[in-house]
C-alpha cells in the first residue's frame, strides 16, 4: 500500500511539474511572439516587424543619425528599399539643400532628353549701313545649329531722327534676328542701325 501512494504521489509531482512548465512555455513564446508584433518592443533584425505607430531615431551627433552599409556585390544590392501604395511619395524632406550625389534620372516625369534647354548662348551682331536713307533694314544671323533666342537694335549718329521699328527672330529662319527703323521725316543727317542676336544651342 505504502509503495501504491510513493508511485501516486510521484506522478502527481510529474504532472505538476510538466504542467508548470508548459504554462512557463506558454508564456514565453507568448511574450516573445506579442514584441515580435507589438509597439514598444525590440526590433529584430533580419525578421518582419510589425508595428501601428510611427518609429523614431532621434539623436544629436555630428555626423548621420543612421547608417546602413550594405557590403553585398550583386547586381540587386542596395542600401535602402522605401516601398509605398500606388500614388503615395516614398519619402519626404524639410530640406531644399542640395544632397550631394543625388542622381535623378527625371522631373516630373521626363527624362532630361525631353528637357528643353539652353547651352552655348552667345552675340552675334551686324553692321547696318551709315547714310540718311529714311528707312533701314539689317539682320543678324547666327551660327550654324544655333537658334535667335531674342535679338534687338542699335542705333548710332543722329538717333533722334529716327526710331525702331521693327525687331523680330526672322520670318521662317530661327537662326535670324531682324530689325528695321525709319526717320520721323526727311532729313539729310546720317544715322546708323545694326542688329544684334543672342543665340544658343536649344533642345526641343
Amino acid at each position: 500500500m505504502e509503495s501504491v501512494l510513493k508511485k501516486v504521489m510521484f506522478v502527481g509531482r510529474a504532472t505538476t511539474f510538466m504542467v508548470g512548465l508548459a504554462v512557463i512555455l506558454a508564456l514565453t513564446v507568448g511574450v516573445a511572439g506579442a514584441a515580435f508584433g507589438a509597439n514598444s518592443a525590440n526590433f529584430l533584425l533580419g525578421k518582419t516587424n510589425t508595428v501601428n505607430a510611427i518609429t523614431q531615431l532621434v539623436g544629436s551627433v555630428a555626423g548621420p543619425g543612421l547608417l546602413i552599409d550594405n557590403n553585398s556585390t550583386d547586381a540587386a544590392a542596395t542600401a535602402l528599399d522605401l516601398q509605398v501604395e500606388a500614388g503615395k511619395a516614398p519619402m519626404k524632406v524639410n530640406s531644399g539643400t542640395q544632397v550631394t550625389n543625388l542622381n535623378s534620372d527625371k522631373v516630373d516625369g521626363l527624362d532630361a532628353s525631353q528637357l528643353g534647354g539652353l547651352s552655348g548662348v552667345e552675340q552675334v551682331g551686324a553692321a547696318g549701313v551709315h547714310n540718311s536713307f529714311d528707312i533701314k533694314a539689317t539682320t543678324a544671323t547666327c551660327p550654324e545649329g544655333k537658334v535667335a533666342i531674342g535679338g534687338g537694335a542699335r542705333m548710332n549718329g543722329f538717333i533722334n531722327v529716327a526710331a525702331l521699328h521693327e525687331s523680330h527672330q526672322g520670318f521662317g529662319d530661327p537662326r535670324s534676328w531682324f530689325v528695321s527703323a525709319h526717320e520721323h521725316g526727311p532729313t539729310d543727317k546720317e544715322w546708323e542701325l545694326d542688329a544684334f542676336a543672342i543665340c544658343a544651342s536649344a533642345r526641343p
